[in-house]
């Protein structure tokens, strides 16, 4: 993949510390794997930064040993990625912890930090199989987009990934019959809906698209960063 594809970067384990939570046998295992696929591939691609991606809202669940696991994988990442969807932790992004991203982020601070993916509903979410009900809304998805786009800057972070950019109901019609229905999750959290139409948050979005990168101003309260 790297020598087809050429990429700036490449995740090569997703959501690894979840393993340490669900199978601690398993995780020991996966640090063994961890150590040599990262050596060869640095070793290959010395330039290339390599990194395994950390799961937020896992880590928060259980933070003394979700540490411990993590220490475990730091040698063997280039950067702190981490993917958080923190609706199913709280359904109001203002009931969030201020250093949802950064307690992370501090865990190895010499290291670049950034989101891999993140997503957040628009709507309300029900997934009868699992009786799961989580209020949504616009106005909340906007303000977690704020947050998440505040917190990046402050973080210096090389990139954020928006998981699903657009609602995908219509997909969801086609397969809901052939997936689980965990796979409708992520249908409403698009910065547009299923009719294409621009959500609160994608203004959000572009207004800090539209602010100079930082470099390119002296003011250090007047920046932003894509």
């Amino acid at each position: 993949m790297i020598q087809k594809f050429h990429p700036d970067f490449m995740a090569y384990g997703i959501e690894v510390n979840i393993l340490a939570k669900s199978n601690p046998g398993a995780f020991e295992k996966f640090l063994v794997l961890a150590e040599q696929v990262y050596q060869v591939l640095k070793e290959e691609n010395p330039q290339l930064p390599l990194f395994l991606t950390i799961q937020i809202d896992t880590f928060h669940e259980n933070e003394g040993e979700q540490r411990k696991a993590i220490e475990k994988l730091l040698p063997y990442t280039d950067y702190i990625a981490v993917s958080s969807y923190p609706f199913s932790y709280k359904a109001d992004p203002k009931d969030l912890p201020e250093d949802w991203f950064s307690e992370v982020a501090e865990l190895a601070p010499e290291k670049p930090f950034a989101v891999a993916e993140t997503g957040f509903i628009a709507e309300d979410l029900i997934l009868q199989k699992y009786g799961v009900r989580i209020p949504g809304s616009e106005r909340w998805q906007a303000e977690y987009v704020q947050f998440l786009l505040s917190e990046a800057n402050k973080l210096n972070a090389k990139f954020i990934v928006w998981f699903c950019p657009v609602d995908y109901d219509l997909l969801w019609e086609k397969i809901k019959g052939l997936m689980d229905e965990f796979f409708k999750m992520w249908r409403d959290t698009g910065l547009l809906n299923e009719k294409l139409e621009e959500r609160q948050s994608l203004k959000v979005w572009d207004a800090w698209l539209k602010l100079p990168l930082r470099g390119e101003e002296n003011s250090s309260e007047n920046y932003g960063k894509h």
